[in-house]
């Protein structure tokens, strides 16, 4: 594991006191509701927090109860730098969930989570 995730584990261990790293080299972030990311594929920040977003952000917005996803949603945006609300994330896991789509999340995020890169996405006026 790289010094870079090493780090930003220690970022995730305040926002989920519950994770943990399985033998596996797998973040699991809430065990109950089977909610991880495997640890032994990345090496960097950007793409621990492209994991994040892949994996995470279905937590943030639906499949768990309403208060943890509140939780979760408020842990996300703590490590990102960002303040999505239910709606932003609600399109981020639509157009990113489950690393459908690697590329255009790196770019997502390397363009400071410019919303406006997201097809699923339109500001209420």
């Amino acid at each position: 594991m790289t010094k870079q995730i090493e780090e930003c584990l220690k970022r995730i261990k305040p926002l989920f006191p519950s994770a943990f790293v399985n033998m596996n080299l797998e973040l699991i972030v809430e065990r109950k509701n089977n909610i991880y990311f495997r640890l032994d594929n990345i090496e960097t920040e950007l793409e621990f927090k492209r994991k994040m977003i892949e994996y995470v952000s279905r937590s943030c917005i639906k499949g768990v109860p309403i208060g943890l996803q509140r939780k979760h949603l408020y842990a996300v945006n703590e490590f990102l730098g960002t303040d999505f609300n239910f709606e932003q994330m609600e399109a981020i896991y639509t157009e990113f969930g489950n690393g459908s789509n690697e590329t255009k999340c790196t770019d997502f995020i390397v363009s400071g989570f410019d919303l406006k890169l997201l097809k699923y996405y339109s500001p209420k006026e």
